[in-house]
């Protein structure tokens, strides 16, 4: 898992970019995001998913506070 300061909050970080920052793979992600856990952003462009640097501290947090 990543220390905090390494996510920028307005920064959009594609599937693999994020699974990495939380320390986790693809497909766990994948679970999170199906199951409304982790907020997940479309880019408008070409469609691909992204997620925002505050929408994963925001789960970080969550996940600590349950442990």
């Amino acid at each position: 898992m990543t220390d905090f300061s390494e996510i920028k909050d307005t920064a959009q970080y594609n599937r693999q970019e994020a699974a990495t920052l939380l320390g986790i793979s693809i497909s766990t992600l994948n679970n999170y995001k199906n199951a409304g856990d982790l907020k997940c952003r479309w880019r408008k462009k070409n469609g691909r998913p992204f997620y925002y640097g505050r929408d994963l501290k925001q789960f970080l947090k969550s996940e600590l506070e349950v442990k």
